[in-house]
C-alpha cells in the first residue's frame, strides 16, 4: 500500500520522537521503510520485508508506537527468520539451498526450506525471536511501556532465561510450551512478513 500523506507526516513525527528518545539510529533505519497506519483493533504491528513497509496501530500512544517500530526493525536487523532457518535445516540434516535468503527474507519456493516452513513460521519460534528481542534490546522504560499494552516481557515470564540465545530459549519453549494468549498483535508468521495476526502472549 502506497504511503499516504497522513502515513508521510506520521513517519516524520515518529523518526522525530526516536530520535528524541535517543535512538538516531532507529529513526535513521525506520525513514529506509515505508510506513501505514491502521486502526485494525487486530494488529499492533508488523514489517514486511518484501515491500519494505511497516505498519503500526495508529491508536497506540507516540511512545507505545515507538517501541512497537524499534521492535519489528529488531526482527530483521537480527536475522531472527535465517537464524530459525538454519537452525530447523540443521536439525533435519540439510544445508540451507542457495539464495535461500535474500533481502532480508527466506524464498518459500526454495527446495531446501519449502516443507520445513510451518515449522520455521509458527508461534513458538515467534515467541523466541520476541524474547531475543527482549533480552537484547528493551530498557526498563521499554518493558514498562509494553506491560501497559499487555505485550511481551521475557522476565515476566522466565527470569532465567535473559542470558539465553534465541535458539536456546527456542529449544526451551518447545519442551515447555507456551502461555496463554491474551490478544492479538502482529508476528513472525510467514516467510517474508513479521506480520499481522500474532498472538501476543502477556500479563493482564
Amino acid at each position: 500500500m502506497a504511503m499516504s500523506n497522513w502515513d508521510k507526516r506520521a513517519q516524520q513525527e515518529i523518526i522525530k520522537q526516536l530520535g528524541k528518545q535517543g535512538y538516531k539510529t532507529y529513526g535513521d533505519l525506520f525513514s529506509l521503510y515505508h510506513f501505514n497506519g491502521t486502526r485494525n483493533p487486530g494488529v499492533l504491528g508488523y514489517m514486511d520485508p518484501t515491500t519494505g513497509t511497516i505498519v503500526a496501530n495508529i491508536d497506540l500512544s507516540l511512545e507505545e508506537v515507538c517501541v512497537t517500530i524499534r521492535h519489528e526493525i529488531l526482527h530483521y536487523y537480527l536475522e531472527h527468520t535465517l537464524r530459525i532457518a538454519k537452525k530447523i535445516a540443521a536439525e533435519h540434516n540439510r544445508q540451507l539451498g542457495k539464495d535461500v535468503y535474500k533481502g532480508g527474507k527466506l524464498d518459500p519456493e526454495n527446495d531446501s526450506i519449502k516443507d520445513l516452513l510451518p515449522e520455521i513460521f509458527n508461534d513458538i519460534t515467534n515467541w523466541a525471536a520476541d524474547f531475543d528481542i527482549s533480552n537484547q534490546a528493551y530498557t526498563d522504560k521499554d518493558k514498562n511501556i509494553i506491560r501497559g499494552m499487555n505485550a511481551l516481557v521475557t522476565e515476566d515470564f522466565h527470569e532465567d532465561w535473559v542470558n539465553l540465545t534465541m535458539e536456546e530459549m527456542l529449544d526451551k519453549l518447545r519442551t515447555e510450551g507456551l502461555p496463554k494468549p491474551k490478544f492479538i498483535y502482529g508476528a513472525l508468521m510467514a516467510p517474508s512478513i513479521f506480520v499481522s495476526g500474532r498472538r501476543v502472549y502477556g500479563k493482564l
